[in-house]
């Protein structure tokens, strides 16, 4: 399901852009938080479109960040300990 969600994403985001992209990514985060806010016992069939919803624009911001990132990046400097990595982008200010 990601990577279907993945090709609907790119292909939206080449069309409409990082700002309005942005924008969609606020309405399907606040509405899949409404969904997961109206969760009960006699309404559990919200929790599937609520997360559904949430992990899209999770996936969302995660490509508009690092569009946005890769435009000023100078250097990536990576450091490996105990098998984790953590890439730090250092900018030229």
């Amino acid at each position: 399901m990601k990577g279907l969600a993945n090709v609907f994403l790119g292909c939206l985001f080449d069309n409409i852009g990082t700002g309005y992209t942005r924008i969609l990514i606020t309405f399907t985060q606040t509405l899949g938080l409404l969904l997961m806010f109206f969760v009960d016992p006699s309404r559990p069939w919200l929790l599937y479109p609520g997360t559904i919803l949430i992990s899209v624009s999770g996936l969302m911001i995660l490509g508009t960040s690092l569009t946005i990132i890769y435009m000023y990046i100078i250097t990536i400097f990576t450091t490996g300990i105990f098998g984790l990595i953590k890439t730090t982008p250092i900018l030229n200010v």
